[in-house]
């Protein structure tokens, strides 16, 4: 669901060039269609963007590539939505949609959470 969710993408502000996609189409394209996870993203998608972090974004971009180097190791990856807010500050939004135990996530999850936030300050050059 979260690679669905980010093919949704756009709403006001978005600057990635992609308007974004219709939901029944994404959902057919990825084999997940059916009337009620039409339903469900609806929902989903209403809460998200009508949310009180979504209110304070000034521009939006959603899958934002970034190279970083990790212990010598050069990291690549892909930030599913970059926010610059009203503040001057930036976000990272990262889509998880796996049904597993948060304490098996938590330390990988950590490392990844890093990686994103360290890529978008690189890309933006905010402080986070």
């Amino acid at each position: 669901m979260g690679y669905i969710l980010s093919c949704l993408g756009n709403r006001a502000g978005n600057d990635d060039g992609e308007p974004g996609r219709d939901a029944v189409t994404v959902l057919k394209e990825s084999g997940e269609y059916s009337e009620e996870h039409v339903r469900q993203l609806g929902e989903i998608c209403s809460a998200f963007f009508s949310s009180d972090l979504m209110k304070r974004v000034k521009r939006l971009y959603c899958e934002v590539p970034f190279i970083i180097m990790r212990e010598g190791q050069r990291v690549t990856g892909t930030i599913d939505r970059l926010l610059e807010l009203d503040n001057e500050l930036c976000a990272v939004i990262d889509y998880k949609s796996e049904a597993v135990g948060y304490a098996a996530l938590v330390e990988e999850y950590r490392k990844l959470m890093e990686d994103l936030l360290r890529g978008g300050e690189e890309l933006t050059g905010k402080i986070w």
